[in-house]
């Protein structure tokens, strides 16, 4: 049926689920799906009972191998059973030890089953062999007559087979003594079995490696290899002051692991996160240019709630938060291109473990919601400060530049009106500093193929640039020069063109 027509049957014969949402019907489903049935509740039992005898079987097995009175079945093992399940696992041992049958006479039958199996082939096996027999009588302790045949295979063959099998297992003690010694657990060699016996192994085992005095790491050699991490990079804009900035450095402590030349100044990498905060301290107070990014542990949570209808305020939503004992910092009201509004909201929260909650949430004011971390974009930002690229602008200090005509204020401060010709602040071009095409921008395409990747913009650039078919040199100063007259011509054309316009509308053509 076509989704128009279903939306019509639904609103028509079901007009009280109309209003429901997609969990709802989802829940609905499921309950239907897991509904109990005839067939689920026979093979559950019927697999429960073939569990019970094979087990039964087993026992049985193991008791004839062992040379045990069959009776430890009932006496012994059934009781082992019981007790392990009560202290152990802590289950109900009633209901699993009724499932198999190990009474005496149980055991026996299983036995003399297993044993009719063994004698007919034996049988079989001495009618078509040839061997030769040797009896003999004994006596048992209580004086009863017993009659003993030895019997010897005279077959070449199971001969030369049974001396090769002796020989292969001798060998194979010899070279692999470790590996028959060795105990593999049994969860190794079925993944797929019991679960909950698996956990009460694994615990055994975790118990006895924690307390091995002989495989504890010493709290000394823990200390001496502290795991590296890396610390946020701060780059100095004005890379004439880097020598004094060092001599500061050394003066005041301050350790950085390394610091390299960039095309924005000096890049510093500080040794912890203390140093970097005493560096920041330091700029601020001697007015340093710099930019930097937040630490990783001061980088605020950002949250996007879906469902939020779009005539609810972003200050009805940070009054509910700030009730249910959240500390929201901003809400923002996404909207589409044309400033219609969606149903999503951006929330960003302190770092703090009360902040990690909202992700459980699933209702706010009265709406069904669901709480998502925010992805963090591949494309990379400008400074609105000082026009370039890779780093915001609440964390730069550089001097700012205009968007419009690259002066030393701020742009909201420009008083260049919309005719008047821009200026890049980053290459000098005709164009405003955000213009796409400066040849500092970065490219669209390979911001998209990052974002898509989940790369970073340099790594995408790297690939694109070892992708590319080789071209030489010469071939590419004639592209960047071309590309160069081109731009040039563009701005000399243009304002002719206007100038001509200007004057067919002064003196229009006779007709």
């Amino acid at each position: 049926m076509k989704p128009s027509k279903l939306q019509d049957h639904l609103r028509r014969y079901h007009p009280d689920k109309a209003e429901k949402d997609l969990k709802y019907f989802q829940s609905l489903k499921d309950k239907f799906q897991k509904r109990p049935t005839l067939d689920r509740r026979f093979a559950s039992t019927s697999q429960r009972n073939d569990d019970g005898l094979r087990a039964s079987y087993n026992i049985s097995l193991l008791i004839a191998k062992s040379g045990k009175p069959h009776t430890i079945g009932e006496k012994l093992i059934l009781p082992a059973v019981e007790e392990v399940l009560k202290t152990v696992l802590h289950k109900p041992a009633s209901d699993i030890i009724k499932r198999i049958p190990l009474s005496n006479n149980t055991v026996e039958r299983r036995i003399d089953e297993m044993s009719s199996d063994i004698e007919s082939f034996l049988c079989n096996y001495l009618q078509t062999t040839h061997f030769s027999i040797q009896l003999d009588e004994s006596t048992l302790p209580d004086n009863a007559a017993l009659l003993l045949a030895y019997t010897s295979c005279q077959e070449d063959d199971v001969s030369t087979h049974v001396q090769h099998l002796n020989a292969l297992y001798s060998d194979f003690e010899s070279r692999f003594e470790d590996i028959l010694t060795m105990v593999i657990p049994p969860w190794i060699i079925n993944p797929y079995g019991d679960i909950e016996e698996t956990n009460v192994i694994i615990q055994e085992e975790l118990t006895e490696l924690s307390t091995n005095e002989e495989r504890k790491v010493p709290e000394d050699t823990i200390a001496q290899s502290p795991r590296k991490v890396r610390v946020t990079p701060i780059v100095l804009r004005d890379a004439s002051r880097w020598r004094g900035v060092n001599h500061k450095f050394i003066s005041l402590g301050i350790k950085f692991e390394r610091a390299v030349a960039v095309d924005a100044g000096i890049r510093i990498i500080p040794k912890s996160e203390d140093d970097y905060r005493r560096i920041i301290r330091l700029f601020r107070e001697e007015e340093v240019p710099h930019h930097t990014f937040p630490l990783p542990s001061e980088r605020n949570i950002h949250a996007v709630i879906r469902g939020v209808h779009a005539t609810l305020s972003e200050i009805e939503i940070k009054e509910e938060l700030q009730q249910r004992g959240y500390s929201p910092l901003h809400i923002i009201r996404l909207k589409r291109g044309g400033g219609v509004p969606m149903p999503l909201v951006v929330v960003i929260l302190p770092k703090i473990e009360k902040s990690q909650q909202l992700f459980n949430e699933h209702e706010l004011l009265g709406l069904a919601i669901r709480v998502e971390v925010q992805k963090n974009s591949r494309l990379i930002g400008q400074c609105h400060r000082c026009q370039k690229y890779g780093h915001a602008q609440s964390y730069c200090t550089a001097p700012p530049k205009c968007l419009k005509c690259a002066s030393d204020h701020m742009t909201h401060l420009c008083p260049q009106t919309e005719q008047e010709e821009r200026k890049c602040a980053n290459c000098g071009g005709g164009h405003p500093a955000n213009s796409r095409t400066c040849r500092f921008a970065p490219k669209k395409n390979l911001q998209v193929i990052a974002q898509r990747r989940n790369v970073s913009y340099a790594d995408a650039a790297r690939d694109a640039t070892r992708a590319a078919p080789s071209v030489g040199s010469s071939a590419n100063t004639q592209n960047v020069d071309l590309a160069t007259a081109l731009r040039s011509l563009q701005q000399i054309i243009g304002p002719l063109i206007s100038a001509t316009q200007a004057l067919q509308a002064i003196f229009p053509a006779n007709g």
